[in-house]
């Protein structure tokens, strides 16, 4: 639900959190994953991959939906704390803790 939670396909760690797999590998304009954590929006399509690179199964920044105007996916509801998606973006490794009827 919130883009900044990871989804299906990543690597994840026995703490339970991402790791982005591209190891050395960039994109066609030389960056790596940590290029992706600034820019989101540059998952979409996967319009910098080339043949070593494939942002969508290697950077966990790009596993979320991509938001094209906003980082809440949750439409208003919140977890069982009261948090909203805008506390996963800080707190990623948070995800799925909290999920209730109408969060996930």
């Amino acid at each position: 639900m919130c883009c900044g939670c990871p989804g299906g396909g990543s690597s994840v760690s026995p703490g339970g959190s991402c790791v982005n797999t591209n190891n050395v590998s960039t994109n066609s304009q030389g960056n790596g994953c940590e290029h992706y954590a600034s820019r989101p929006e540059d998952c979409r399509g996967g319009r910098f991959d080339d043949d070593d690179f494939t942002a969508s199964s290697m950077c966990c920044a790009c596993f979320a939906p991509v938001c094209a105007y906003t980082p809440d996916g949750n439409n208003g509801s919140t977890d069982a704390t009261g948090e909203a998606c805008a506390y996963y973006a800080a707190h990623p490794e948070d995800c799925g803790m909290y999920d209730d009827d109408d969060f996930n």
